[in-house]
């Protein structure tokens, strides 16, 4: 019987464990969709208009356009940081049950928000299932970039940004739905309550079986059964949801200051240049480099003065010198 118990037990832990992983897998690919948002969103922000290099607008035209560009990575800092907190709070809050949650808990996802978004997002509760405050800051942050995607802030086709950002927060909610399906879902709690009641009972009874064996040394395997089994036990519960506020769950909280960085990172260096402070932030991403000398790149007509400079007193065989 213990043998069979133990098998139960190890399913049991099995299982639990697949649904933590699966919850950290989850999260961070929630968090790594909102990053690719603000990458694309800011590498893609005008540094100049058109306006402004052709100097065709009067300076308090310049002013507002200057200004219109602030306020925007101001507010979509916000809405991200809102959105994730949103997101992540609906996941922590299926632990709560019938609890109360506590206040140093609850500021631990900290946001900013308008009174009427705090309205909005009190409509609904997450305890009860609803759901329906993501949707709302999805829709949010998508107006905020469409709105500075029809003024023409962005560089590229017309709505082009506004589409990948779209797809972005498309894939992020599939994210969150699949964590959301983690947290509250679990065993049925008359499975639980059978194997606590079966280890429960192997623990009174194999003692009897030893005593004859191990006969005063009985207690150790009696000891060493009960604490493995209970063990076993409790592991299985504390993975079982890997959301909420124990110190055993996801750091979600972390992961939203780790998020906060990488945006304020990406907004800090995409004003750089055109390319540099991009180049930078795709090394962080493991993506390609842009190379200023490439054909069709903003920019590369004006380098052909390198060119000359090789041929003049470089070595012909390494080229054109590139930037990233």
């Amino acid at each position: 019987p213990a043998v069979v118990l133990s098998f139960l037990l190890c399913f049991r832990t099995s299982n639990c464990m697949e649904r933590y992983n699966d919850g950290q897998r989850t999260v961070f690919e929630m968090e790594r969709c909102l990053r690719e948002v603000a990458f694309e969103v800011m590498t893609r922000l005008r540094v100049d208009t058109d306006d402004e290099s052709d100097g065709e607008s009067t300076a308090p035209e310049l002013e507002r356009k200057h200004l219109r560009r602030r306020y925007f990575k101001h507010e979509f800092r916000r809405l991200v940081r809102v959105l994730f907190a949103c997101a992540a709070r609906d996941l922590n809050d299926s632990a709560l049950e019938e609890t109360d949650l506590d206040e140093a808990e609850a500021s631990a996802l900290h946001c900013a928000m308008t009174k009427v978004e705090h309205a909005a997002v009190l409509v609904t509760h997450s305890a009860f299932g609803h759901a329906f405050r993501v949707y709302l800051a999805c829709s949010w942050l998508l107006k905020l970039v469409k709105g500075i995607d029809e003024e023409g802030h962005f560089d590229g086709e017309l709505m082009e940004v506004y589409r990948k950002c779209e797809n972005k927060l498309a894939d992020f909610k599939i994210a969150w739905l699949e964590a959301r399906q983690v947290a509250y879902s679990s065993m049925p709690g008359s499975v639980t309550h059978i194997l606590w009641l079966l280890t429960t009972v192997m623990c009174l009874f194999m003692p009897w079986e030893w005593v004859t064996v191990c006969q005063w040394s009985t207690w150790f395997p009696s000891v060493l059964l009960s604490v493995s089994f209970y063990g076993i036990l409790q592991i299985a519960n504390s993975m079982e949801n890997p959301f909420g506020f124990d110190c055993d769950d996801i750091p979600i909280a972390r992961v939203a200051e780790h998020l906060d960085e990488e945006v304020c990172l990406t907004m800090h260096y995409a004003v750089l240049d055109e390319f540099g402070g991009e180049n930078l932030y795709r090394s962080l991403m493991g993506q390609n480099m842009i190379f200023l000398d490439e054909a069709g790149l903003p920019g590369s007509e004006g380098l052909g003065f390198l060119v000359g400079m090789t041929s003049q007193g470089d070595d012909p065989a390494r080229g054109p010198p590139s930037r990233t």
